[in-house]
């Protein structure tokens, strides 16, 4: 299956500009790490976000900020908390929503 390009909500209307320069510079590596992100949460359902930095080599924080971008598109849901094999703590685990994963491309 092809997963099309997600484009993340980067700013919020009232950041600064020097924060909205710098998310559009960040624009277009976002896009491609939400791709990778949501093509891992698909292949790797109910993984916490370290675990699938992990996974995607993209580190925690850049997966958990592309986490929060594909949630508010509502590409996908957070599930229960279990213990996380790479931190050890209870995280919150990830898949994809159903009706997105039962289309080809998710309508991305």
């Amino acid at each position: 299956m092809k997963i099309q390009p997600i484009e993340p909500l980067l700013w919020h209307c009232n950041d600064p500009n020097t924060a909205i320069e710098a998310a559009r510079r960040h624009a277009t590596k976002a896009a491609t790490n939400a791709t990778i992100v949501f093509a891992a949460v698909l292949d790797n359902p109910e993984s916490t976000a370290a675990e699938l930095g992990e996974i995607t080599k993209l580190g925690h924080i850049e997966t958990q900020r592309r986490l929060s971008d594909l949630t508010r598109k509502g590409k996908i849901s957070k599930r229960p908390a279990r213990k996380c094999s790479v931190k050890n703590t209870n995280m919150t685990t990830w898949i994809v929503v159903l009706e997105c994963k039962q289309r080809s491309m998710c309508g991305m």
